[in-house]
């Protein structure tokens, strides 16, 4: 007899996508590893080097940054991203 789990989808929390940019490896690396460690985030993934061009201050720039994503809750996402 298998055990009674109820209705699993109710119980479990709605998964949310974080979509972060670092100045370096090591900014996303310490951006992980504190959002991991304390739990606001079930996963961090660092993707890489990726060419950022955006407005800054009036001006067109271009900068290299490093991409992550932050695997955390719909509960969780406001404290994540304070």
């Amino acid at each position: 007899m298998k055990p009674d789990t109820g209705n699993l989808n109710s119980e479990l929390p709605s998964p949310c996508l974080v979509y972060v940019t670092a100045k370096d490896s090591g900014e996303a690396k310490l951006i992980a590893r504190t959002v991991v460690t304390e739990r606001l985030a079930a996963c961090a993934n660092i993707l890489g080097s990726i060419e950022s061009v955006y407005w800054w201050e009036g001006k067109r720039c271009e900068d290299t940054e490093v991409a992550l994503f932050l695997k955390t809750s719909k509960v969780r996402k406001n404290e994540l991203i304070a």
